[in-house]
This record gives structure tokens, sequence and C-alpha cells, in this order.
């Protein structure tokens, strides 16, 4: 189903809600809703868990460029919480939505995973980014933010860059989450 409309569960079905990476799909207005629907779901004394990730860091200029496109599409498209378009901000964002949707004894804890050249994680993120970066190319022609030939010298200068031993990359993930007080 449709996670920005009605959830069609009964009321307090859950007694664990974990929701994950879903900021690209969520506009800043749908934050509020979806929250309420997951409090309504959720049983007195459950938890609700969001995890979410901001762009990550990069010693690669191209990837800080694509990155920068990326950031600024989304602040276009109004799912960033970025004064200026230059970052994503979401990460800042989780623990209020959890306390303004009424949960209780809000908690976050915070990670870094390094997919830098080399490392175990590299060789998955390098392929997921590379298909990844395909199925984002018409949300940002739709924006406006790149065009169809300045994305294609960017992504074949993306694949040199990762191939890089020198090449660095490190993504930071928050979890937060809260519980559901009785009579809520």
């Amino acid at each position: 189903m449709d996670i920005r409309g009605s959830l069609t569960f009964p009321d307090a079905t859950f007694a664990f809600i974990n929701m994950r990476l879903i900021s690209g799909l969520m506009s800043k207005e749908a934050w509020a809703p979806l929250l309420q629907e997951c409090l309504r779901i959720l049983e007195p004394g459950g938890i609700l868990r969001l995890t979410d990730s901001e762009f990550p860091f990069t010693n690669g200029p191209v990837n800080e460029q694509l990155t920068d496109l990326g950031a600024r599409a989304f602040w276009l498209d109004g799912r960033s919480f970025s004064p200026t378009g230059k970052r994503f901000d979401i990460t800042v964002m989780l623990a209020k939505f959890l306390q303004d949707a009424g949960l209780a004894q809000v908690k976050h804890q915070a990670y870094a995973l390094d997919f830098s050249f080399g490392t175990e994680a590299y060789d998955p993120w390098y392929h997921n980014l590379l298909v990844g970066y395909q199925l984002y190319l018409p949300f940002l022609l739709k924006q406006g933010v790149t065009t169809q030939k300045e994305f294609a010298q960017l992504y074949e200068r993306l694949i040199e860059e990762l191939r890089i031993r020198r090449f660095e990359v490190c993504s930071s993930f928050l979890s937060v989450w809260g519980s559901r007080p009785a009579g809520v």
C-alpha cells in the first residue's frame, strides 16, 4: 500500500513499526499524516522507529557534483529540509517528527558506513550506485538540475572516479525511536 495515504490496518495492530530510508518518496507535508497513521496502528507501549540517511561524504569531485544535483532536485521538489538546497537535512528532523506525533521517550543512535574503495562494502555499494543513478536520472531531468548530455558525461567520469584506489566515501545514518504512550 502507499504509505502516503491511509493505512488499511486496524487500530493498535503492531507492537513495532520500522521504517527505513523512506525520505526519498516523502514530501515535507506527508510526514505528519504518515506518523499519525503509524501512531494509530501502533499498540500502546509499542515502538516506532525511523532510520534515514544523508547524502554521503566523499573525496570524489564527480560524486560530490552528482550529490549536489540530487540535493538541489529534492529541494526543488519539496522533499528536503535544507534551507538552501545544498543538503538533504532529513536526519535533523526525525526526532522532531516523532515528538510532534506524540511519541514518548524518543531516543536516537547514529551510524556511519564506510563504502570506500577496497572495503568489504564497496562492491555492492558501487553496483547499487551505478544502477541507482540511472534510475535517478528522470527525476533529475524533471527537476531541471541537469541535462541528458551533462549527466552522461558526469556518469562516465563517475565510473572512472569510483575505480581510483584513493576513493573514500562514508554515509551517515540516524535511527530514532519512541513509544506510543498509554491512552493515546
